[in-house]
């Protein structure tokens, strides 16, 4: 099973594996290690990732990018009315209140759900992801800013469900960086904390987290966000700078022209990324901007720094707000790891070092691989397939959560998840109730949750009635905030204690003992029954009985829309396919007419025959003008058709030109076997190095090689009459296959072990002379064991 994560960003994404010598960044198709976050609609498919790039300025109005920032949010939202003011496609209110994306597709407009556009994104990356591990992708962590709220992170979801994955856990991006930071730190105290800052400013936004390190594990004391403040805002204001002169030069707007607007708009991050690194003034030129227009003009980093102040003084809010939730005075911070694009601008690595001190600021995270590199850590972790150190993840919830109800029409709340509460977390409520009830769940943070949408959810607890007695029943209610940060009420039960009569127990009635000088009468008296005692009354004892409540969540998806989204990426994919095959088999035909005509002349041209020459080359030409008329769009069969029938045409000459160029080789080859076996031959037996095998089988030998040497000699003279126009009547593959028959036949002969020399007998060693016997017999041996008993005399 493969494990991999998934860091889609805002602009760029990144994919990362579990392999056997670590965590490893998987390169797209064009070997690039991010991959651009875009989808572009097309006349036959849909283009994504690099091959959409060029679709910003050649098919704007049918490109969508930056989708990640309308997910599971409402159309009227103030957020989404800004991002869709700067968008060159369509887009709609739908009845439900969420966005449509319209664009033309197949020569047909389409709507889709910016979940539906986020889906076909995730295709793209599986795809990558199974062409560079060989293997199905299924499983999946996927990264979210910590910021994001419940719609979005239920939208992610949805979208990893369209694209046929199924998303093990969605990751905060700063709690997927303190993972690829803390697993693999050896130095970590089992007892004394350690206390690191993340800072993460990318495309669109400012991420902080403030994490407690110990051996083996790591805890999120509390987050912060700016949701508007990113690279592309800087890019925004170079931008409108540029297009004001270029509107006081040439007299047009650059905002009514989107195809120049985004050749602008690209030259600007150009200029960005070039100032972070240069201090002299960095020049833009722009040809043919629009209407034949160029433009030129030039920024410092003085200047840029000037113009994007408020920008700058934006960044220290996030980071001073995390720090004070987290209870931690800057003392106790051991050191701060800044990552993402954005962290390059010089400015903003002088402000971060401004407040936790220049020493204390690290770059030993990559700052646009780290996040993904986290989510293929936390995928290893949950897969069951995997082995990796032991290293728990402790999350926590970037908004508070209330939860409302009602008492007698009159409305009550309580907090059930305060800001920066430890997740995954579970909590109890009891109510008392006779008949079913809703609870609704609220964002209680109106100022920072994204969108106009502070409502979470409405959940119906069903099946409530009064207990046996008629009294209210008291219901418990559990509610979880799980480990991808979202809220739910998982279940709900009541508890009846009822009476049960306990079963009686018979009491152990002992025999009883004869006593001794106790006989006759007395004896037949104890056998007497006794009388009977009156029964005792019956005891009862408390049994608790659980009885399950049915819970039902209001507002969620229909599994419907679920289901027929799936089924329409699905589809996407494999008419995708289907024309991707079609232009490659176009496009293999077109290479393949360059290719034969090239050799004809070349690498052909002593091979191929006069007629058959002008019978290609008229084909080669009636295919080329076939592709760049009728042939340009045609089902995949015709262009492979015509390859076939090509191929035939050419594959005589190819075979024939092949033969004559291996032929002298294979002559060689021969030549040297039947000299070095047939030298053999001649020398036996007079070789001590074969002069031990059997007679015979040197004459098989023989026999093959003189059978060989005269098929060889009289078919070979046959070629030498032969022009390379004209097949030879002996190939290549022949002449190896007689030679083989040579070596199959002497090499197992010749390699015929020499018996081994007898092993001489062992010379006989003369036995030791016998020793005299004593002359004495009665001298004792010391410490003889006598063999025989000896009667001895005691006293």
């Amino acid at each position: 099973m493969s494990v991999v994560g998934f860091d889609v960003g805002n602009l760029n994404s990144t994919i990362s594996a579990a392999r056997a010598g670590g965590i490893e960044v998987l390169a797209n198709e064009y070997t690039y290690r991010m991959t651009p976050t875009i989808v572009s609609f097309g006349q036959k498919m849909r283009f994504m990732g690099e091959a959409a790039r060029p679709q910003l300025t050649t098919n704007f109005k049918n490109t969508v990018s930056q989708v990640k920032r309308l997910i599971g949010m409402l159309y009227d939202d103030e957020d989404v009315q800004t991002e869709l003011a700067n968008v060159p496609y369509k887009h709609s209110r739908r009845e439900d209140g969420r966005i449509n994306l319209t664009v033309i597709f197949k020569g047909e407009e389409r709507n889709f759900t910016p979940e539906q556009v986020y889906a076909m994104f995730l295709t793209q990356l599986k795809q990558t992801a199974e062409r560079e591990l060989k293997k199905p992708v299924v499983d999946i962590v996927v990264s979210c800013p910590n910021w994001f709220n419940n719609f979005q992170r239920e939208a992610i979801l949805h979208a990893t469900n369209y694209a046929g994955l199924n998303c093990v856990r969605v990751l905060n991006d700063t709690t997927a960086t303190a993972l690829a930071y803390g697993i693999y730190k050896q130095d970590l105290d089992e007892e004394k904390p350690r206390h690191v800052v993340f800072v993460d400013m990318g495309h669109s936004s400012l991420q902080v987290a403030v994490c407690t390190f110990l051996k083996g594990k790591f805890s999120v004391l509390a987050t912060g966000a700016d949701t508007k403040l990113g690279g592309r805002d800087f890019d925004q204001l170079i931008y409108e700078k540029f297009r004001l002169e270029f509107l006081a030069k040439s007299k047009i707007d650059l905002n009514e022209k989107p195809r120049g607007k985004a050749r602008l708009m690209g030259e600007c991050e150009k200029v960005k990324k070039l100032m972070s690194a240069n201090q002299q003034p960095i020049p833009i030129n722009v040809e043919c901007v629009t209407d034949d227009a160029d433009f030129h003009s030039k920024m410092s980093r003085e200047e840029f720094y000037e113009m994007a102040k408020p920008l700058f003084d934006r960044v220290q809010g996030p980071i001073e707000q995390a720090l004070m939730d987290s209870k931690l005075s800057l003392q106790e911070i051991h050191s701060v790891e800044i990552i993402g694009g954005s962290t390059r601008i010089p400015k903003i690595k002088e402000i971060i070092s401004g407040i936790f001190g220049e020493n204390r600021m690290l770059t030993t995270l990559n700052a646009d691989e780290s996040t993904s590199r986290g989510c293929a850590l936390m995928a290893a972790i949950l897969s069951p397939t995997f082995r990796v150190r032991e290293f728990s993840v402790t999350d926590s919830t970037p908004y508070p959560i209330d939860l409302k109800w009602k008492i007698n029409d009159e409305p009550s709340t309580a907090v059930v998840f305060e800001r920066h509460n430890p997740i995954p977390s579970t909590k109890m409520l009891k109510f008392k109730r006779s008949e079913p009830f809703e609870l609704a769940a609220y964002y209680n943070d109106p100022l920072n949750v994204p969108g106009e949408r502070k409502f979470i959810g409405r959940y119906r607890v069903d099946d409530v009635k009064p207990d046996s007695e008629g009294n209210p029943i008291q219901a418990k209610v559990r509610v979880r905030c799980n480990k991808n940060g979202m809220f739910s009420v998982e279940s709900a039960h009541w508890v009846e204690e009822i009476l049960v009569p306990e079963e009686p127990v018979a009491p152990a009635t002992p025999e009883p003992m004869a006593e001794d000088g106790k006989e006759g009468d007395e004896e037949k008296a104890a056998d007497t029954p006794a009388e009977p005692t009156e029964p005792a009354e019956p005891k009862f004892k408390k049994v608790q009985q659980t009885h399950a409540l049915k819970v039902v969540a209001l507002d969620t998806a229909s599994k419907e829309e679920l289901s027929k989204n799936l089924e329409v990426e699905m589809e996407l994919t494999m008419s995708d396919k289907q024309e991707r095959q079609r232009v490659d088999s176009k496009n293999a035909l077109e290479e393949f007419v360059y290719e034969v005509r090239e050799k004809m002349d070349t690498v052909f041209s002593k091979n191929i025959e006069d007629d058959r020459k002008e019978r290609v080359s008229a084909e080669l030409m009636a295919i080329e003008d076939w592709l760049y008329d009728e042939g340009d769009d045609v089902q995949r069969s015709e262009y492979v058709t015509r390859m076939e029938k090509l191929e035939a045409e050419i594959a005589p000459v190819k075979s024939r030109a092949r033969d004559w160029e291996n032929l002298p080789a294979a002559e060689e080859a021969i030549r040297r076997s039947i000299v070095q076996y047939r030298k053999v031959v001649d020398q036996y037996p007079n070789d001590e190095k074969y002069n031990h095998i059997a007679a015979e089988k040197i004459q098989a030998i023989k026999e093959v090689i003189d059978e060989k040497d005269s098929w060889f000699n009289t078919n070979i003279a046959a070629n030498k009459g032969l022009t390379p126009k004209q097949d030879p009547v002996v190939t290549p593959a022949q002449v190896t296959e007689a030679r083989m028959a040579i070596e199959k036949v002497s090499i197992p002969i010749l390699k015929t072990p020499k018996p081994k020399a007898p092993t001489p007998e062992p010379t006989a060693v003369p036995e030791p002379a016998a020793a005299p016997e004593a002359e004495k017999k009665d001298e004792a041996v010391p410490d003889a064991t006598p063999t025989e008993s000896e009667n001895m005399e005691v006293d």
